[in-house]
């Protein structure tokens, strides 16, 4: 149960303590994705060749933290309506041939994963960081 959080800030980050728990320092204008390590563990130990889904794209940190973890043959599907994001995306697509960005919302990835050559039933796992 967490009862109080504080947020501390100073020139150059930011940091975060809630419950006794420390977040981490990192660079204004920067993002560390949240529970990194969990997420990854959590989906892609037991099928690094699989296909995964991040639907909540963003700057891509989870994405680019799932896809160090894939195996060769696993497949990364990432959805954002931002513009911003999609740009970022296509960068990381040029880079890293088994990620793909697509330019629609998390709740369509039941029509544009198959009309990406997704069959259905084949993700192994869906990311949602849809935050506090």
């Amino acid at each position: 149960q967490v009862s109080m959080a504080k947020q501390v800030s100073w020139a150059g980050g930011h940091a975060a303590t809630v419950g006794g728990i420390h977040g981490t320092v990192q660079a204004a204008g920067t993002h560390t994705p949240a529970m990194g390590k969990e997420v990854v563990a959590s989906m892609v130990a037991e099928e690094k060749d699989g296909v995964y889904v991040d639907g909540t794209f963003g700057r891509g940190g989870h994405t680019r933290l799932i896809l160090k973890a894939l195996g060769p043959k696993g497949r990364l599907h990432a959805f954002d309506l931002d513009p911003e994001a999609i740009k970022e995306g296509k960068e990381l697509e040029k880079k890293d041939n088994r990620f793909r960005i697509h330019y629609a919302g998390f709740k369509s990835m039941a029509s544009v994963l198959p009309a990406a050559g997704v069959e259905a039933g084949t993700v192994a796992g869906v990311f949602l960081d849809l935050g506090i």
